[in-house]
C-alpha cells in the first residue's frame, strides 16, 4: 500500500515535499516494522499454512523449512527496502529535504545534520589542498 501513498503524494506539490522531508528524516523506517509484522500476523501465517497446530514429524519439518524461507524472505525484503531508501537520508541533495519537514524540531535536526556534513566536507577540502609531502597530490587533487 505504500506505493499507492507515494503515487498519491506525487499529485500535490505540498504532499510531495512532505514525503521527501519524511524520507530525508528516516520516516521510511516505519515501513520496515509493517513488513516485519507479517512474521507474526495470524492471517498471513494461516494463508501460508504456517500454523502452530500439531502435525506429524515430516509435516513439521516441511513447515519449519517453509517458516525459515519466509523469515529469510522478510529479512531480505526489509534489507532491500532499507538499502533502496537510505540514500534519501544520507546523500545530498535528497538529505536537504529534511529541513522542510513540518515538525520544527525534526527540520532543525535535519538542517544541523546537513550543516555538519558541509563542515566536514570543507575541512576535508582544506586539508586536501594544503601541501603535504606525505600526500600524493596527483592522485587526490
Amino acid at each position: 500500500m505504500e506505493h499507492l501513498r507515494v503515487l498519491e503524494c506525487t499529485k500535490d506539490r505540498g504532499k510531495n515535499i512532505d514525503l521527501a522531508a519524511g524520507w530525508a528524516t528516516k520516516e521510511y523506517a516505519s515501513i520496515f516494522e509493517e513488513i516485519a509484522h507479517t512474521l507474526i500476523d495470524p492471517y498471513v501465517l494461516d494463508r501460508l499454512q504456517l500454523s502452530t497446530a500439531y502435525h506429524s514429524d515430516e509435516s513439521t519439518n516441511d513447515q519449519q523449512k517453509d517458516a525459515d524461507r519466509y523469515f529469510n524472505l522478510i529479512v531480505r525484503m526489509i534489507a532491500t527496502r532499507a538499502w533502496s531508501m537510505s540514500h534519501y537520508s544520507i546523500c545530498h541533495p535528497d538529505k536537504w529535504a529534511g529541513s522542510l519537514h513540518t515538525d520544527t524540531h525534526t527540520a532543525k535536526e535535519a538542517f544541523f545534520s546537513v550543516r555538519d556534513d558541509a563542515k566536514l566536507i570543507g575541512l576535508a577540502w582544506q586539508r586536501m589542498s594544503q601541501p603535504d609531502d606525505a600526500t600524493d597530490h596527483q592522485a587526490c587533487c
